[in-house]
This record gives C-alpha cells, sequence and structure tokens, in this order.
C-alpha cells in the first residue's frame, strides 16, 4: 500500500459502508486507464472455469507438456463444506482437453487443492477430505491412486523425496 492509498484507508477504516464507496470509486478510475499488453511467444489461451492456485506452486510439469488446474463450475461464491472441485491437467502442444485426475473437497480460491507434481515421478498430489480427515492424495496420470497421505500437504521439495505440511484446522 503506498501512502496515499494508506492516508485514504486511515480515513475510512473504520466506516464501512465509506470504505465501500472509496473502493467503488477508486477501482472504477483505474479500470479507464490503458491496459498493459502482454506480450508472448507463444499463442495465449484462455480457459472459462479453470485456475491453478497460489504463485508458490509450478503448474508445469518437469518436462513441460502438461499443466495442472483446478475445473470449478460455480465461480466466486465461498466454497461450501461439501463442494467439490474437479483436479487435472492440459496437456501440450494446445492445451485444449483437461484431463480430470480426481476431486476434492479441500480447497479455496487462493490455493486450491496444493495440487502439485511430485518431483519429476509423474505422480500428482494435492489435498482432500476423507473419513471427516484431511489427507493428501498421490495419483498418475489416469487418477490411479498410489497412496493416501496421514495429512494434508502444503508443499513439495523438488526431487519429491519431502514435503511440510501445517493444520488447516
Amino acid at each position: 500500500m503506498n501512502r496515499v492509498e494508506r492516508f485514504f484507508y486511515n480515513l475510512v477504516r473504520f466506516h464501512p459502508s465509506l470504505k465501500k464507496r472509496v473502493v467503488s470509486i477508486y477501482q472504477y478510475f483505474f479500470s479507464l486507464l490503458p491496459q498493459l499488453k502482454i506480450v508472448s511467444t507463444n499463442p495465449i489461451q484462455i480457459h472459462e472455469g479453470f485456475f491453478f492456485g497460489f504463485h508458490d506452486k509450478c503448474p508445469w510439469s518437469p518436462d513441460n507438456t502438461k499443466l495442472l488446474a483446478h475445473k470449478y463450475t460455480n465461480p466466486l461464491m465461498m466454497p461450501a463444506a461439501d463442494d467439490e472441485i474437479q483436479v487435472g491437467y492440459f496437456t501440450a502442444p494446445d492445451y485444449d482437453s483437461f484431463h480430470q485426475i480426481g476431486t476434492t473437497k479441500t480447497w479455496n480460491w487462493q490455493m486450491g487443492a496444493m495440487l502439485q507434481w511430485l518431483g519429476d515421478t509423474g505422480k500428482i498430489i494435492y489435498n482432500d477430505f476423507i473419513d471427516n480427515q484431511h489427507k493428501a492424495i498421490i495419483v498418475n496420470l489416469y487418477g490411479d491412486r498410489f497412496e493416501r497421505l496421514d495429512g494434508p500437504v502444503a508443499t513439495i521439495s523438488m526431487d519429491g523425496k519431502w514435503a511440510v505440511r501445517h493444520s488447516f484446522i
């Protein structure tokens, strides 16, 4: 937050209705400014209804031929306890078809299901809620389960041998 934003934030932070109006005006003003043009050597594709998750993980497979994604059906809503989302990947060269490898009830808009590649094994790991417990699931590219870990996974080491987890409760 820059100094100008901080100044206005301090003025309106205890007045929710005024804050909402100021934010709306601020967003409207910046929506009128010219957009930065995106330049890429590859064609940019937009797939509605898909997202990956937080920026601390790489969605690309080690050989750069597959792209992990979550597929949702109800956009812009807070997930309820029983809401499931599909997990899977797109394949090169066109990245047009989505290959579902499973579903999960353990996800949110920021982090997804912590979907990630398990080193260079070709396996994928993601979190789910099974038997009233958070678990990490390891699957192959066809969705066949290899292993179920006794807790959720936050991140995996580059070689796929180590994982870090924390309580999501």
